[in-house]
């Protein structure tokens, strides 16, 4: 299988060094100048296209073997290229990135066959997945195969018995396997990742970006609500 990846900032760049190892080709196309030339530097195949243009012609050479990736930087144009290229190609594997989950709801009803948010998977999320091995087997299971393993943010309530607590001290996630791969901290407006949060400690609305099976999140979020 070949990948078709639509655009190339930073947001991207990590999704084309995650799906490189599973494909044969990766070929980038952006409507981005500085992209093309970053992307070329990566080792990919690079192309301008034109949005407006009957661009989806390019990619009848690849059409027999490839999934396609929408991941321009613009919401409205990502969300214009997947009508577009569901529209052309509707029985292709198309997954979608969008900054917001209001967009990834349009992105949806676009014709993705997968959705993910940007909370959900920033180019460090990227970088904290890859460099772990069970995280990435993970990763490839939610984005590209029917599995109902998924990712979902769990908001630590002011009765949470977590609060006060370090991440390296609680094991209720590891009791309900679930795993946490970032913590947003809402009071600092920053956002952690597990490879240097373990010493933070949990507070009224912070947020978890969590791994796992539905019923296990549902357990999890149940034991640290409190009363």
């Amino acid at each position: 299988m070949k990948a078709i990846l639509f655009g190339y900032s930073s947001y991207a760049k990590e999704m084309a060094a995650q799906v490189k190892k599973y494909y044969k080709e990766v070929f980038v196309y952006t409507n981005n100048s500085k992209e093309k030339q970053s992307a070329s530097e990566d080792g990919f195949n690079s192309f301008l296209f034109d949005i407006d243009d009957n661009y989806d012609k390019l990619l009848d050479e690849y059409k027999e073997d490839m999934d396609l990736f929408c991941a321009l930087q613009d919401d409205a144009q990502n969300v214009f290229l997947t009508i577009s290229l569901r529209e052309k190609y509707n029985d292709k594997r198309l997954v979608a990135l969008a900054s917001t989950s209001e967009n990834a709801d349009k992105l949806k009803l676009a014709g993705a066959n997968k959705v993910i948010a940007s909370l959900e998977t920033t180019a460090n999320l990227f970088n904290e997945i890859l460099s772990k091995p069970i995280l990435n087997s993970v990763f490839h299971a939610i984005l590209y195969e029917a599995s109902p393993l998924k990712m979902s943010q769990i908001k630590v309530e002011s009765a949470s018995t977590i609060i006060g607590k370090k991440l390296e001290n609680i094991s209720e996630h590891t009791k309900h396997r679930v795993i946490i791969l970032s913590i947003s901290d809402n009071m600092k407006s920053s956002f952690y990742f597990t490879q240097i949060a373990h010493t933070h400690k949990f507070k009224e609305g912070d947020v978890l970006v969590v791994i796992g099976y539905d019923q296990n999140i549902e357990n999890f979020q149940e034991e640290i609500r409190g009363k």
